[in-house]
């Protein structure tokens, strides 16, 4: 029972539920208008027992809250039904398609999240195979590609190569690399500490977040391009901010803020699953129709 009470008062608290309450009310008052202008009432098909008139009136107002409560649960399964896969919106002056997929099946340019040093060493110490940025450089492209694009961007940015050879970028840093299977966009997401481990903190992620859209801008070239929840994977929040919900609200946010103006086709990729050393990773079960007019509602 007690589940069963969590899960109703779950549905009732999402925006969902809301929007599907006032369309049902909408729709109620409109049959009731076109019927009293019809010169239809309820006394003409029902009329009260003048004996019993208050128990006439208490079954009327169960039958219209039956009536109200069913209308809304048909709304809100079909809504559910047509938003379950994608949900555009708008964000600023982008149109933003939200949907569940895999980045690397998408058309797009795809962007991915790496560390500041643009890392080609994949051990499962330094980049884990089971991440994007490993994915990338494992079946999706080469070390020696990734490490020449990383190259001329540190020549044009004029770093210079520590002890290792490598270059430390900042935060936010964009480099287009073309893999094996199209175009990508690696951006600097995170640093690794001295055990490796990508960390950050909500407001370093949201910083660091408006200065990859503008990044991006500079270089996706008006090409269309397909994002995934970025830091929704390995990335260690040290304030415990990684839920993917919040994450894509801070995406979208950032996105907002930043003024800046994507003139393509933006899709943000929720995870729907791939195998990883025969692991079936399944989908996020993140609820896309509160993300509709988020916006809107955040202002």
């Amino acid at each position: 029972m007690r589940k069963i009470l969590d899960a109703l008062r779950n549905i009732i608290n999402t925006k969902r539920w809301r929007d599907s309450c006032v369309l049902a009310f909408e729709i109620i008052g409109g049959l009731a208008t076109l019927l009293t202008i019809l010169g239809i009432s309820i006394n003409t098909v029902w009329a009260l027992d003048e004996k019993n008139w208050i128990g006439g009136i208490l079954l009327r107002i169960c039958i219209l809250m039956l009536l109200f409560v069913g209308t809304s649960a048909v709304i809100y399964k079909s809504k559910g039904k047509k938003y379950s896969k994608e949900i555009p919106i708008e964000v600023g002056q982008n149109k933003v398609l939200i949907k569940y997929g895999n980045i690397f099946n998408q058309t797009a340019w795809r962007v991915i999240g790496v560390d500041t040093r643009f890392d080609t060493r994949v051990d499962n110490k330094i980049i884990s195979d089971a991440t994007l940025h490993g994915q990338l450089v494992l079946k999706h492209g080469t070390k020696e590609g990734i490490q020449e694009a990383v190259s001329q961007e540190a020549q044009r940015r004029g770093l210079n190569s520590d002890e290792t050879g490598g270059y430390t970028f900042p935060l936010g840093t964009a480099i287009p690399y073309k893999g094996s299977d199209g175009d990508y966009i690696m951006v600097a997401l995170t640093e690794l500490d001295s055990d490796f481990v990508a960390r950050t903190r909500m407001p370093d992620y949201e910083t660091t977040l408006m200065k990859i859209w503008r990044e991006i801008e500079r270089v996706y070239g008006g090409h269309d391009l397909a994002i995934p929840i970025l830091g929704d994977g390995v990335t260690h929040f040290d304030d415990g901010q990684d839920n993917s919900e919040n994450l894509l609200r801070c995406m979208l946010c950032t996105l907002n803020t930043s003024r800046v103006h994507l003139k393509s086709n933006v899709s943000i990729i929720v995870y729907d699953g791939y195998k990883t050393n025969n692991e079936d990773k399944g989908r996020k079960n993140l609820p896309l129709y509160e993300f509709k007019d988020f916006l809107k509602i955040s202002r």
